[in-house]
Formats: structure tokens, C-alpha cells, sequence
């Protein structure tokens, strides 16, 4: 008989965890050896983050053939290889903020791993062993790109690579030399319509540059990818922001095609030609793929909520309520990216769980107090990163104030002598004279560009931190047809994706009919599918999410005159409401949808293309 068949089965189990924990503490001291010896050697030739992220990665190389083959004796698999990397990002990033808080604290760069070690391995156990152990890989699952999938990712994907492509020409001799001050540098050679090149900045040289309260964790989702360019900037000699930026801008767009065919194929159930036609289509606005390749937040906030209603819909097809734990893995990815989107994550889980999102441990755990905690950190953030460099650029503002105010006071004062010099040298005139007296200069007036722009922003409801912000006067019923279901859709040539805060105006007219013919198609359709899908339970959600935007945008006019740029957030409704018609259009009248939106999206790639391409080589 052999031993293991008469040793309690509770014994083995602990037996086993006991030779886990003895194997990874044979593992994780031979890696801890190896990165803190790389560190040390990375100390005397660079910065110590550097030094660590360098030492972090030849120490991740060793403990993952290490982990599979010898601690948790497990076989490598894709999906265990994401998730020990995802364990390992985890704790790279708590690495990291800790040997930093122990440099602050005064521990030496040599002696500050110590401590981090202590805090962080522990944690990463834990972690690996989820993911490599207790069936955490599955968790990655959904990453895994079926073959039906391909079909209409492939082309799209050529799609943004090579868009990427001329983005990265247009501006490889600007952005990859390298630079003291990123910030001004790329902030004053970006131009791609409404789009804030922040993400650039960030990578080149990392800092909380993203408004940290509409943005609370996004410039610490960019930490790895600003070390890893930081790494690169080392080998290559040159700053490689826009290549970094690209691959993690081309990830976001191909998951978010994945993403959606999962959502038209087995959500709203129609057949796999219609959600290939559905997916072309969507990409096919004007607005989807510039976010592809704009260094903005809006492809990375497309990727998470198209993941939300994914986990949403497979939550609701199996019949089980959203658990705690994914509502809060979802809001503090899609929250941490953009906060409005992060409502919308609870709007998910309320149509999901129905009246047991009420439930007390429910709204505790997976809403207040995940809310609290990010807004808590967003102040945190605030004082800690915004505020010094916002009291150190106000009290520069104020001395050059004021040393410009001393040099017009002297230039006013030299005019006034020199005026008063010149009527002592005058001769005397009578008193019959029928000159007057010459009157003193005035000091000139500066035109003030803020002015232009003030008009741009619209009239606010109120004055206030977030009211000031607002826009009563803009109409809303050119917005919502030049730009919100017009630029968003298909570029006007006019003003060909400048800034409003440039020579752009607010509204900009199409200078051909058929631009509104496809407007008025495409907005006939997607109210038809609203109309037959109307008890549909995720077109409902889709469109909950919507008209969250659209209330905050167009009611109370939020980023009213450039509401375009914010086509991300939203858009998804329109293939899923098109996806209704298709769930009810049989025999002719399918055909007919189908030649109609067809034609749509070969009108739309072909002009927005066209368009793209012409504004990145010729403008």
C-alpha cells in the first residue's frame, strides 16, 4: 500500500503547502539574490529606479521558469504565463512606490531594498500562487483570440498599425530626441484636433500630468510603461514614448474588436457575417479610430468598458449576480482610467444583480467603499504630486506678474518724462494760440488671446471648481448634428481635425449633402434598433451608459465644443442597437439592412481614411 493512500487527505494538503512555502522561499531568495545583486551593480552606472526595474525583470526571467517548474510543479501554459506576468506587475508596482517611500524616508539606495523585500515578497506568494495554483488563470480567459475572431481583427489591426505608422513619422524627429522639459515640448508640437498628448508626456518622463480627479490612477497605470521606456532610452539612445504608447494604444483597439464581436455574437446572438459587418462598422467612425492612435485615455477607456459589458452579459446569460470582487477589479480599471466611466460600472452590476445590489454587504464593499478609497487617494494625489508644482508655477506666475508690472510702470514712467522733457523744450505760445495742449501718453493695452478661447467654452451655468465649466449658450441642436452624431462619424474637410482652441470654430458645416444622408441613415437605424430591442437587457445597459454621457455632454454641456473626442465612451451603443434589427430582420428585408450598412461603412472608411491620411502627411 502506498503511503500516500493512508495519510489523512487534509495532512497531505498541508504537507503540500508546507512544500510550497519551503520551495518558493528556496526560489525567492535565489531571486532575491539575483535582483539585489543586479541592483547593486545598476546603482553604480544609473538611477536607482532604473537599477531595480532592470534588476526586477532579469529576477522575473529566473523565478517564472523557476515557479512552474520546481515551486508549484504546474505545467506552462499561456494563460498561467499572464497571470504569473499580472502577479509580477503587481508587484513590481509595490516595489517600486515602496523602495521610493524608503528613499524619501532616508534609508540609503543601497539598504532601501531590504525593507521592500520584506513587505513585498509575502504579497507576491500570495499572488503567484492564485494565479498559478487556485485556478486565477482563468481570469485571463477571456484574452485568448478565438479563431472566428481573427477574420475582422486582422484587417483592423492592419488598420491601426499602419495609422500608428504615420502618426510615428509625422512626429518621430520631435519626439524622439531627447529633452529636459517633455511637457512644454509636446504639448507645443501636438496637434490631432481635441486630443491631449499626456501619454506621451507621462511615458517620456513620469509625473501625475492627467487631471488626477476625472483620471485617479492613469499616470500610475503608465508607471511600467514609462520605466520600460526608460530602459529603452538607455539602450537606444533616444526617447521611444510613441512606440511604447503605440503598443499598448494597438492592444486596447484589438482587444476592443475582440471584445465586441463577443458582445454581437453571443450577447445579442446574431449571425457571425452580421458581427463582422457590425465590428467594421464601428471602427469605421471617425472617432474610434482616432482613439486608436490619439496618446489620449479614450481607446483605453473603450477597452474597459466594452470589457464591463462583456463580464456584464456573461454574468446575466449564466443567471449568477456580479460578485463583490469583479465589480471592484472592473470600476477601479475603468475608474482609475476615467471616473465618470466608473458609474458606469455600478450601472452594470445594478442591471445584473437587480435588488440585490442593495443588498448592505453588496453596496459597502463593492461601492462605497471603493468610491471613498479612490477619491480618498485622488486627494492624496493632489496634495502630494499637483500641488507643489501648482504653487511653485503660482508663485512664478506672480513674480513674472509682477516683474511686468514694475517694467510698464518704468517704461510708463521714462514716457512721461520724456513727454514732460518735450513740452519744457516747446516754445511758449500764446494764449490766442489755436494749438492745445498735447495730451500724455497712454500706456498700451495687450490683446489678451484668452478671450478667443473664453468664447469657445460657452457660457456656464455658474462660476464654481466644476460649474465654471458648464456651457447654456452653444446650440445643442447643431452640436448633437455637426458634432456629436457628425464630426464623430465622419471628419469635416473644413478645419480638418484642428483644435477649437486653435482656428477650429465650435460648429463647422459639411459641404456636401451626402454627409448628412449617411448621418441621418446611420441615426434612423440605431433609433429602429432601440425601438426593437427595447427590452433587450444589454442594449438597455449599453444605452444607460450612453445617455449618462450624452446628460453630462449635451445637458449640462460638459466638453459641449469638442464633444466629438469623446465618441469612446458612448458609441458602442450604435452596433449593439444595430445588432436588434438583425436579431428580428429575416429573408429580404436582411438583405436590405445589410446592403444599407454595408454601403455605410465602405462610405465611412473611405472618407475618414482618406481624410486620416491626408491630415498626417500634408498637414
Amino acid at each position: 500500500m502506498r503511503m500516500n493512500n493512508i495519510i489523512n487527505p487534509s495532512e497531505l494538503s498541508k504537507r503540500q503547502g508546507l512544500g510550497e512555502l519551503l520551495r518558493f522561499g528556496i526560489v525567492g531568495f535565489t531571486a532575491t539574490a539575483i535582483q539585489y545583486a543586479t541592483y547593486w551593480v545598476g546603482l553604480q552606472f544609473t538611477n536607482h529606479n532604473l537599477a531595480m526595474t532592470v534588476a526586477y525583470l532579469l529576477s522575473f526571467a529566473f523565478n517564472l521558469w523557476a515557479s512552474l517548474r520546481y515551486t508549484f510543479k504546474v505545467g506552462g501554459t499561456t494563460g498561467r504565463g499572464v497571470g504569473f506576468a499580472m502577479a509580477h506587475v503587481v508587484n513590481y508596482l509595490m516595489q517600486m512606490a515602496t523602495l521610493n517611500l524608503f528613499v524619501d524616508l532616508g534609508i540609503s539606495k543601497t539598504l532601501a531594498p531590504l525593507p521592500m523585500f520584506a513587505v513585498c515578497v509575502p504579497i507576491n506568494f500570495l499572488l503567484v500562487r492564485f494565479f498559478l495554483k487556485r485556478d486565477g488563470i482563468r481570469l485571463f480567459a477571456i484574452f485568448k483570440v478565438r479563431c472566428e475572431e481573427w477574420a475582422v481583427g486582422a484587417p483592423l489591426l492592419a488598420i491601426f498599425v499602419a495609422l500608428h505608422a504615420l502618426l510615428i513619422a509625422r512626429y518621430y524627429h520631435l519626439f524622439t530626441p531627447l529633452q529636459t522639459h517633455y511637457w512644454n515640448h509636446i504639448i507645443r508640437h501636438f496637434h490631432l484636433s481635441g486630443f491631449d498628448p499626456l501619454t506621451y508626456v507621462v511615458v517620456s518622463d513620469w509625473q501625475a500630468g492627467y487631471n488626477v480627479y476625472r483620471h485617479p490612477l492613469l499616470a500610475f497605470f503608465m508607471y511600467v510603461p514609462y520605466m520600460l521606456n526608460q530602459g529603452l532610452m538607455w539602450l537606444t539612445g533616444i526617447n521611444c514614448a510613441i512606440f511604447v504608447v503605440a503598443v499598448m494604444q494597438i492592444f486596447a483597439a484589438f482587444y476592443s474588436v475582440v471584445f465586441l464581436h463577443r458582445l454581437l455574437r453571443h450577447a445579442m446572438g446574431i449571425s457571425l457575417f452580421d458581427t463582422r459587418l457590425l465590428c467594421a462598422l464601428f471602427f469605421s467612425l471617425a472617432y474610434i479610430m482616432l482613439s486608436a492612435i490619439a496618446p489620449d485615455h479614450f481607446i483605453l477607456s473603450l477597452f474597459a468598458l466594452l470589457l464591463t459589458l462583456l463580464v456584464a452579459a456573461n454574468q446575466q446569460q449564466q443567471h449568477t449576480p456580479m460578485p463583490v470582487w469583479k465589480t471592484i477589479c472592473l470600476f477601479v480599471l475603468t475608474a482609475g482610467i476615467s471616473l465618470n466611466n466608473g458609474l458606469k460600472v455600478f450601472m452594470a452590476a445594478l442591471f445584473t444583480n437587480g435588488r440585490h445590489f442593495f443588498r448592505p454587504r453588496f453596496l459597502f464593499f463593492a461601492v462605497l467603499l471603493p468610491s471613498a478609497l479612490i477619491w480618498a487617494f485622488a486627494r492624496f494625489e493632489y496634495k502630494k504630486f499637483v500641488w507643489p508644482d501648482e504653487v511653485k508655477r503660482h508663485e512664478a506666475r506672480a513674480k513674472r506678474k509682477a516683474e511686468d508690472k514694475k517694467k510698464a510702470e518704468e517704461e510708463a514712467r521714462k514716457r512721461q518724462l520724456a513727454w514732460e522733457q518735450a513740452q519744457k523744450a516747446r516754445p511758449k505760445q500764446g494764449s490766442n494760440s489755436t494749438n492745445s495742449t498735447p495730451t500724455p501718453p497712454k500706456t498700451p493695452t495687450k490683446h489678451n488671446p484668452n478671450n478667443n478661447v473664453s468664447a469657445k467654452m460657452g457660457t456656464p451655468m455658474m462660476q464654481g471648481e466644476f460649474m465654471r465649466w458648464t456651457d447654456i449658450s452653444t446650440s445643442r441642436l447643431q452640436s448633437i448634428t455637426e458634432n456629436l452624431f457628425g464630426e464623430s462619424i465622419q471628419l469635416h474637410r473644413d478645419h480638418l481635425l484642428e483644435d477649437i482652441f486653435g482656428r477650429r470654430p465650435v460648429i463647422v458645416h459639411y459641404r456636401w449633402a451626402i454627409n448628412y444622408v449617411a448621418e441621418a441613415l446611420l441615426l434612423l437605424l440605431f433609433v429602429a434598433g432601440l425601438w426593437v430591442g427595447r427590452r433587450n437587457k444589454l442594449l438597455l445597459m449599453a444605452l444607460a451608459f450612453a445617455t449618462m454621457d450624452w446628460a453630462l455632454h449635451v445637458g449640462l454641456g460638459f466638453g459641449l465644443n469638442e464633444v466629438y473626442i469623446m465618441t469612446a465612451h458612448w458609441a458602442y451603443v450604435l452596433p449593439l442597437s444595430l445588432a436588434a434589427l438583425f436579431v428580428v430582420a429575416t429573408g429580404r428585408k436582411r438583405t436590405l439592412l445589410r446592403i444599407g450598412i454595408g454601403s455605410l461603412t465602405l462610405w465611412l472608411y473611405a472618407w475618414n481614411l482618406f481624410s486620416m491620411v491626408d491630415y498626417l502627411l500634408n498637414h
